[in-house]
């Protein structure tokens, strides 16, 4: 998460005041992991001077995902539907992205 999150910074670092891409600021971080993960990545975003908010999903036991923390705060979503919805949107476009990255860069690697 922290190697991810440096690249993305070098990004904009390199780009910075393009209109588009990775040379504007993003409005918001999304992690896919709890508390833990957004501990393991603020001293990252502090030290940039990055001042985005930034937030981890928590999920059940089932893997679906309960609420949004920040630094130990925690907002349930379960039972707002349509926050529920659109966060289960985000993953499900995230994974797709990933799913189709990893799979065309083994066919090159096949080829």
């Amino acid at each position: 998460m922290r190697e991810v999150l440096s690249r993305r910074i070098l990004e904009y670092e390199a780009n910075r005041g393009e209109e588009s891409g990775f040379g504007q600021m993003p409005d918001l971080i999304l992690l896919d992991g709890g508390n833990e993960h957004v501990s393991a990545v603020k001293p990252l975003l502090d030290a940039a001077g990055w001042t985005v908010p930034l937030y981890g999903l928590v999920k059940d036991d089932k893997h679906r995902t309960r609420a949004i923390t920040g630094e130990n705060e925690e907002i349930a979503i379960g039972y707002k539907k349509p926050v529920f919805n659109f966060v289960t949107s985000i993953q499900d476009e995230v994974h797709r992205f990933a799913v189709d990255y990893h799979r065309k860069r083994r066919s090159a690697a096949a080829l």
